[in-house]
């Protein structure tokens, strides 16, 4: 019998066995692919350090900066003042400049009055309403259809009216009140490597290239099998995509949508912009952004690259055709980009995005707990939602009833 096993190597697998095994029980994750880190990945490639998506840290990631901190990595932090920006009227505005905000008008002149009714906003409203709703009513048709209806549908791979209005409060801030960045010198893959080396250390067992193939509950404890194997366990974390843990388990679980990140990465001759991001709202254009990570880099690099990315429903067939749309409509935001590229590279980010949450969840099995970036509402985003989850299921953990059976 198994202590307890994690089900998922991510940052918030990682994270709950960290914190376990500091308290001295005994934890086993258990990771399909051959390195630990989930969707906070990073790869070499041309000579850059790239994530698997566009990643940087917030101001407001305290719990974050906190855990690289505490497992050793808080020589590899370093901070930037990122420039962002928006396609708007077809061109480029950097809306932290005062000077570009005004040319935004009428649009810009609303957002504050705008932001300040979607952090005071009842919770419970924000859940009932759409985020088609809420624009609608609080900030007008006419802006919603032309700037949020695009930029909401590309962001999340579905309709406005199916995406609770809860989820825009993580949008303004992304845009607009983010506070000072910063990021890792070996990219975000630093932080999920050195935790998993410090969650060994601490006890822990970290199973790669295992996939998983059934949970069960059995009398008192959960029956896991994979590549074969089967452990038990009276006590399971699960962090696994809810359609991935609903495949392999017959329990009822919380009814979540996902959207499916499709990256292009472009590596140029030269860098074409200053700004990290554009976001583009604009229904001409087929993707949802433009992040340039060379501008995250300690050091300035000569040489460019570009991840254009969107959500999607349901991926696209021919990805190499949609590869070649895209860099197609970039010649209308940088002409002449065509001439400029020296590689391509296509990415596929499986469940990046969790969508239409149920409330209230049904109760899982005993001693059964869910971690992962699906776990709470949108209040942050991607990595530090995945810390404070796996801290949370750590903590339930600590304090169950079964705990002290689990060593």
């Amino acid at each position: 019998m198994e202590g307890i096993v994690v089900l998922g190597g991510g940052v918030a697998g990682l994270t709950a066995a960290y914190e376990l095994s500091k308290k001295g029980k005994k934890a086993v994750v258990i990771e399909k692919e051959n390195e630990a880190g989930g969707l906070a990945r990073s790869f070499v490639y041309k000579g850059f350090v790239l994530d698997y998506g566009p990643h940087i840290f917030w101001a407001e990631h305290s719990e974050t900066k906190k855990l690289m901190h505490e497992i050793g990595i808080k020589d590899n932090i370093y901070y930037k003042n990122l420039h962002h920006g928006v396609w708007y009227n077809n061109r480029i505005y950097d809306y932290s400049r005062f000077l570009h905000k005004l040319r935004l008008l009428p649009f810009f002149k609303r957002l504050p009055l705008f932001m300040i009714k979607i952090f005071l906003a009842d919770k419970d409203r924000l859940k009932r309403e759409s985020a088609a709703q809420w624009i609608t009513k609080e900030i007008g048709n006419a802006e919603y259809k032309s700037f949020f209806e695009p930029l909401l549908f590309k962001r999340f791979g579905q309709g406005p009216e199916t995406i609770p209005a809860l989820d825009l409060r993580t949008i303004f801030k992304s845009m607009v009140v983010r506070g000072k960045e910063f990021y890792l010198k070996q990219g975000c893959g630093a932080l999920a490597g050195s935790l998993a080396k410090e969650a060994a250390r601490a006890g822990a067992k970290i199973i790669l290239n295992a996939s998983i193939t059934s949970v069960k509950k059995e009398k008192n404890y959960f029956t896991i099998k994979y590549n074969n194997k089967t452990i038990k366990s009276r006590i399971a974390i699960s962090t696994l995509p809810l359609p991935v843990l609903k495949s392999i388990c017959g329990f009822e679980l919380p009814k979540v949508r996902y959207s499916h990140s499709l990256c292009i990465y472009i590596g140029l001759k030269k860098q074409l912009t200053n700004l990290y991001s554009i976001v583009i709202p604009s229904k001409d254009f087929p993707f949802q952004r433009i992040s340039n990570p060379a501008k995250a880099y300690p050091r300035k690099t000569e040489k460019g690259v570009l991840i254009v990315d969107k959500y999607f429903d349901i991926l696209p067939r021919n990805l190499e055709k949609e590869k070649e749309k895209w860099l197609r409509c970039l010649e209308n935001i940088f002409p002449g980009i065509t001439k400029e590229i020296e590689w391509t590279k296509v990415v596929v980010v499986p469940f990046g995005l969790p969508l239409t949450r149920q409330y209230p969840k049904p109760a899982m099995p005993e001693n059964f707990y869910l971690a992962g970036h699906f776990d709470s509402l949108m209040q942050f985003a991607g990595i530090e939602k995945a810390v404070i989850s796996g801290k949370k299921a750590a903590r339930l953990v600590l304090a169950s009833k079964s705990n002290n059976s689990s060593n």
